[in-house]
């Protein structure tokens, strides 16, 4: 999968994050390279579409077929239009099998943790003077 996109990558990133590929060795030079590689989704979603070897690896992976045309939103949380390799790994290794309890759990945690600021920005933004009296005053039981 990263072959084939990298091979889609600006000649001089591609080129020679291949070469370093190709010897087998993570050194500082290539991770800080791949740091800074950003695959466009529309590349990437070509790459999943026409090339059989990257569908067959997602596969041996456990990511279903099905998904394949899910990934580049998933991959691509922020909506950027673009996808960082480091980003696409550590995705791809979290998409890895069945989703277990705990991650269900996570992601409950976290959308209670977005709903609870957003109502308190709502709130702020629409009765901005009980926001500043409440701080300002704060009601005390007697």
């Amino acid at each position: 999968l990263l072959r084939a996109l990298l091979s889609r990558a600006p000649p001089c990133d591609g080129e020679f994050l291949l070469q370093a590929l190709s010897n087998g060795k993570l050194t500082e030079p290539l991770l800080n390279k791949l740091q800074k590689v950003e695959i466009t989704r529309v590349i990437f979603d070509d790459v999943l579409e026409t090339d059989r070897h990257v569908q067959q690896a997602l596969q041996e992976l456990d990511i279903q077929k099905a998904d394949h045309r899910y990934l580049s939103d998933i991959l691509d949380p922020d909506n950027s239009g673009s996808i960082g390799v480091l980003e696409l790994l550590d995705g791809i290794q979290r998409l890895r099998g069945e989703p277990r309890r705990s991650d269900i759990i996570a992601v409950d945690l976290m959308v209670r943790s977005i709903q609870e600021k957003i109502d308190e920005l709502w709130h702020s933004t629409h009765h901005p003077k009980d926001d500043v009296a409440q701080k300002r005053f704060p009601l005390v039981d007697i």
